[in-house]
C-alpha cells in the first residue's frame, strides 16, 4: 500500500492510504492523484490505476469502478483506454450491457440506425435476404410474404397472382379473368 503523508497541526506526520479512484505514484507524496479518464482504481492505497476491462468504460477522472457499456454500444477487446463506448453500426445491434462486440442482424431482420439494442423484423410483404441489413426489400410482382421477419418471398400458386410489389397475400384470380 502507498500512503500520502499528512502533517497535522501538532507537527506529527502520519500517512493515510489514498482513497478508491485515486493513487499515489511516489513515496512521501503529500496528496493523491485522481485516476485518469479510461482507468480506475477499486482499492485504497494504490500506486497506479488500471485500465478498464473490455465492455466497460471510465468517462471521467477519479473513478473507482468502470461503467458497463449500455445496450446498443460496446467496448471491444484490445482497446487500450476505454474512455467511451462505441455505438453499434447500422445493420448490427448490442442486446446487453457490458458487451465487447456488436452482433450482425440476422436474415429477415434489419437495423437502419446506430446504437440500437435490437434488429427489426421485415414487415409483411417484405423480406431481408442478407445479414447486416440496414433496410428491407419489397416482395417482387408475382411473389408475396404473409409473415414478418422473413428472408424470402413466396411464389404465387396457380389460381392466384400478385400484381404489385410488397403484397402480404396473393390475390385470387376471379372466374371472369381466367380462360
Amino acid at each position: 500500500l502507498e500512503f500520502r503523508r499528512v502533517l497535522f497541526r501538532s507537527g506529527r506526520v502520519s500517512c493515510i492510504p489514498s482513497p478508491k479512484g485515486r493513487y499515489v505514484p511516489e513515496a512521501n507524496a503529500t496528496e493523491s492523484l485522481p485516476c485518469p479518464i479510461g482507468q480506475v482504481q477499486p482499492k485504497q492505497g494504490a500506486v497506479e490505476c488500471v485500465p478498464v476491462e473490455p465492455g466497460y468504460y471510465a468517462p471521467e477522472r477519479g473513478l473507482a469502478y468502470a461503467l458497463p457499456c449500455p445496450e446498443g454500444s460496446y467496448a471491444p477487446e484490445g482497446t487500450k483506454v476505454n474512455t467511451a463506448c462505441l455505438d453499434a453500426d447500422p445493420g448490427h445491434y448490442v442486446p446487453k450491457p457490458g458487451a465487447t462486440e456488436q452482433l450482425a442482424c440476422a436474415k429477415g431482420t434489419y437495423q437502419p440506425l446506430r446504437g440500437k439494442s435490437t434488429c427489426l423484423p421485415a414487415p409483411k410483404g417484405n423480406y431481408v435476404p442478407n445479414v447486416k441489413a440496414i433496410a428491407y426489400l419489397e416482395c417482387p410482382i408475382g411473389e408475396y410474404q404473409p409473415d414478418e421477419g422473413q428472408f424470402s418471398c413466396v411464389s404465387v400458386q396457380p389460381g392466384f397472382y400478385a400484381p404489385i410489389r410488397g403484397l402480404s397475400a396473393a390475390v385470387p384470380r376471379s372466374e371472369e379473368h381466367t380462360s
